[in-house]
């Protein structure tokens, strides 16, 4: 994504240095730069304290914004799909080693864990993970460092394998992935590594659109730019308000299936939502 904001010495391409890892960010900088016109200091690198600053504090009548970074109070997601995510979560022993990819602002997950858990949870937005890391208290770690996964619970800026090196090895005994998979075109290599991070007869809960509310799901965007067989392109509708060129990809539900079912010993398939496909499963022992 390429952005742009004028300020006294021209323009300034930002996209380097802002968070714009998800569609609900592209929005947010958009509301800034119509809130905060004058706040362009000369030096880039200030633009990111700055937006930050104000994703934090930036309130409606109703709610923050920030606070709804990722789920945008999505009806479907608010009332269906949060519920069973809790519920998985709260039947999770303690003890475990749980691993949250895609964990954003943390509230789908982080609230309902046993003080005896180990958690790590990894983002690519860093305004989310920061406001995560601030409002459940928990240690946010760079993509630079290694973090001690020891630790009662983590956040990691980055995404896989990168993140969590796999020469780690299989140190989780619980993977939660929800609404990740359509950001990926690469299907297979996704689950080989999400399963990479698994001890075996771990357990791992995945979740994405179901691609047989395909029709369903493209009734979301404002306008339909391009559409083939696995993905569809356009003008995206959120609460927050319209964004512009976004891409889901849509991975056929029974591929979906038999690629975990390659690495599994048990494997259930539910529908949620209508529109939600919730893949659960358990690791095959070696």
């Amino acid at each position: 994504m390429k952005t742009e904001q004028k300020h006294a010495e021209g323009i300034v391409n930002l996209s380097p240095i802002l968070p714009f890892t998800s569609p609900e960010m592209a929005v947010l900088w958009t509301k800034y730069c119509e809130e905060r016109p004058k706040d362009f200091p000369v030096s880039r690198w200030d633009y990111v304290g700055k937006f930050n600053n104000w994703c934090s504090t930036l309130e409606t009548a109703s709610k923050r914004w920030i606070d709804n970074l990722h789920s945008g109070k999505d009806k479907y997601r608010d009332d269906y799909l949060h519920p069973r995510i809790r519920k998985k979560v709260e039947s999770i022993e303690g003890g475990r080693f749980i691993l949250d990819i895609g964990c954003g602002t943390g509230e789908a997950v982080i609230p309902y864990l046993k003080a005896s858990q180990h958690y790590l949870g990894l983002d690519v937005s860093r305004v989310a993970l920061e406001y995560a890391s601030r409002k459940h208290n928990i240690l946010l770690v760079d993509d630079e460092e290694f973090p001690d996964f020891n630790k009662d619970r983590i956040l990691r800026f980055g995404s896989l394998p990168n993140a969590v090196p796999l020469e780690r090895g299989e140190i989780f005994d619980e993977v939660i992935v929800s609404m990740v998979l359509h950001h990926v075109s690469d299907l297979r290599t996704s689950l080989e590594t999400i399963n990479e991070m698994l001890y075996p007869g771990g357990n791992y809960f995945i979740v994405t659109f179901d691609s047989d509310k395909r029709d369903q799901v493209d009734g979301f965007f404002n306008r339909i730019c391009y559409k083939d067989e696995k993905r569809t392109i356009g003008h995206y509708k959120l609460p927050q308000g319209m964004i512009r060129n976004v891409t889901i990809h849509f991975h056929d539900n029974d591929k979906v299936f038999e690629e975990l079912k390659k690495h599994s010993d048990f494997i259930h398939l539910d529908e949620c939502a209508g529109i939600f496909q919730i893949f659960e499963g358990i690791k095959k022992r070696k």
